[in-house]
């Protein structure tokens, strides 16, 4: 039986998934346990200047466009 999810992956990434083969993944995988509601103030999960080569924000924020903090409703909405 600890075969199956290998061979189920195996299919997906050979064969992939269709729109709604993904939307009832989806769906099944939200109802498959409790739901993460976001409080209204979340503690950073990466850092910044973190020894000679940077943090991982430092390289994220070269990325053009890239925008390192957003308000909750930005992150709600995007």
């Amino acid at each position: 039986m600890a075969f199956f999810p290998g061979a189920w992956l195996m299919a997906v990434y050979l064969k992939g998934m269709t729109d709604e083969e993904t939307s009832y993944l989806t769906r099944a995988m939200l109802h498959s346990g409790r739901i993460f509601r976001w409080p209204e103030s979340l503690q950073p999960l990466i850092g910044r200047a973190l020894g000679f080569t940077g943090g991982t924000i430092d390289k994220l924020e070269a990325i053009p466009g890239f925008r390192a903090l957003m308000s909750m409703e930005d992150v709600r909405d995007n």
